[in-house]
């Protein structure tokens, strides 16, 4: 709960954002989309899909914040308790290509170059930069970032121009080119 507070994940009115972010993991655990959750007959939940449509497309909500202070409790109150101080821990950045292959109209989707793959080619979709914690047995994500082609050629879809230049969207978007 702390870390959705200092993320500025929250709501004025109506159902409490913690719930809404319990339902959230209760459908990864169990393996549903929301769909079939609210199709079936027990269903318990007490607010409507566009709750969370609405909790989720929040360009105020600082995901990268959220996820940063997430992981460090995660790694501080439950797994360096479980490993011996002669473990040596490591921070690990990965840059990888994350394919948006029939996406046409994706906001700064780009040609990018996919150094993976066999013979280097250029792909539609972005670069994805993860810088994560792990201890040689544990991976955690500590941050993320999408990331497109500077050249604006090899850009599909611009950014929006109508977003508040002071939202965590619109710096997020910066970051991306």
């Amino acid at each position: 709960m702390n870390a959705l507070k200092k993320s500025n994940c929250y709501k004025e009115k109506g159902v409490c954002v913690y719930d809404i972010f319990c339902y959230l993991l209760q459908l990864v655990y169990t393996g549903k989309s929301m769909y079939m959750n609210y199709q079936t007959e027990n269903n318990e939940t007490l607010f409507a899909k566009d709750v969370v449509y609405r909790f989720l497309n929040s360009m105020f909500i600082n995901w990268h914040t959220f996820l940063l202070k997430l992981s460090g409790t995660i790694i501080k109150d439950h797994l360096l308790s479980l490993t011996t101080e002669k473990r040596i821990n490591a921070i690990i950045v990965d840059d990888s290509f994350y394919g948006r292959l029939r996406s046409k109209k994706v906001e700064l989707l780009a040609n990018v170059n996919d150094h993976a793959s066999k013979g280097s080619k250029y792909k539609r979709g972005f670069r994805m930069l993860t810088i994560g914690w792990t201890d040689g047995n544990t991976f955690l994500p500590l941050s993320f970032n999408l990331q497109s082609s500077e050249n604006q050629k090899n850009r599909y879809c611009e950014m929006k121009e109508n977003l508040n230049k002071n939202s965590i969207a619109y710096n997020s978007s910066l970051l991306l080119i």
